[in-house]
């Protein structure tokens, strides 16, 4: 019926954004949260600008912003909004 089929797409876009937040490290998805202005283009200029802040000895900071970076050059705007940008400091990787 209507609300089988309904379930369905619920569990299918689901799926696709517990994808779309697994290409994310729990690192990346937080910094995501601090710096998100609400856009992807956006927050790429903000994690590019605060790079320029960095000293020397946070390299590991720096390398986290590089690939996030990276990471949200290479998906839409769509796909960006489809990622659940909530703080998550308790989980490990």
């Amino acid at each position: 019926g209507y609300s089988s089929a309904a379930s369905d797409v619920y569990k299918r876009q689901q799926k696709w954004r517990d994808e779309m937040n697994a290409q994310f490290t729990h690192d990346e998805i937080n910094l995501m949260c601090i710096y998100n202005p609400g856009s992807r283009k956006a927050l790429i200029q903000e994690l590019t600008h605060m790079k320029t802040f960095l000293e020397r000895d946070e390299a590991d900071l720096l390398a986290l912003t590089e690939s996030t970076i990276n990471k949200l050059n290479r998906i839409t705007d769509a796909e960006f909004e489809q990622i659940e940008l909530i703080p998550d400091y308790d989980k490990e990787e």
